[in-house]
């Protein structure tokens, strides 16, 4: 941006090499800043927010728009995300996770438990997101969404991360500071039982995270390293003990059999 104001195109943010494909650039950071919105957004608050002349700005959206990747309401002058995201975004996340099998086993868990089971994956940024996901037909199960987010380190999936980090106890108490807990633990017990993912094969978090909820994490890991879990959340008193030990292990087997 300029002195006066105005936005001066430089096709690389600083300290970047100037791209070879600036369009390329310019139509993936607009489809971020539209993303990022939350809400449907003008061509104005996009031309700021991706450092892209409001003409530039609108030439690449009228591409984008006639691929199907945003939607333009005539009404407000806004856009949003087109359906053709989805399209590209679920291929995605099919080819990376191994979609058939994943979807076999979170079917088998919901069925046989009457639970909503989802598989997460590790965000830059501390953050996890629903990359499939399967519905129970409880009353008492909790809807999941694919994109949903939650924080990576938090609950039993958090335990699931930390067992196999590599960061030093003092960076991880760092980012245990930063969660809210309904009822957490301390430090040093939350750590022990991270530790103890690797030989249970799976973590609990007994209404620790979420009041009124268990949530059950099993690790799936490729060459011996965390690359998703697997995730579900009852209410506390959904099931009885053997019950629970029951879905603990079958969750725990079926991220086994998810991993190589």
């Amino acid at each position: 941006m300029t002195e006066d104001g105005a936005i001066q195109e430089t096709g690389a943010s600083p300290g970047e090499t100037v791209s070879r494909a600036p369009a390329v650039n310019r139509a993936v950071s607009l489809l971020r800043v539209i993303s990022n919105a939350g809400a449907p957004i003008s061509l104005n608050a996009i031309s700021r927010a991706a450092g892209i002349m409001p003409g530039s700005c609108h030439h690449v959206l009228r591409a984008l728009e006639s691929e199907g990747l945003v939607r333009f309401n005539q009404a407000d002058k806004r856009y949003t995300l087109g359906l053709g995201v989805v399209v590209l975004a679920r291929q995605a996340v099919e080819a990376a996770i191994g979609g058939a099998s994943v979807n076999a086993e979170l079917e088998a868990i919901s069925r046989e438990f009457r639970i909503s089971v989802c598989m997460m994956q590790v965000l830059p940024r501390d953050r996890m997101m629903v990359v499939a996901a399967h519905q129970g037909a409880s009353p008492f199960s909790i809807l999941l969404r694919i994109g949903q987010r939650f924080p990576a380190y938090a609950g039993a999936t958090g335990r699931c991360v930390v067992a196999y980090s590599s960061a030093k106890p003092s960076e991880l108490r760092l980012k245990f500071d930063k969660l809210r807990w309904a009822d957490g633990p301390d430090f040093e017990t939350w750590l022990a039982e991270a530790q103890a993912v690797r030989l249970l094969g799976y973590s609990v978090d007994e209404a620790q995270f979420m009041r009124g909820r268990v949530n059950i994490s099993a690790p799936i890991t490729k060459d011996g390293k965390f690359v998703r879990t697997l995730l579900t959340t009852v209410a506390s008193q959904q099931f009885d003990p053997d019950t629970l030990a029951r879905l603990k292990l079958s969750l725990r087997d079926a991220a086994a059999r998810l991993s190589d």
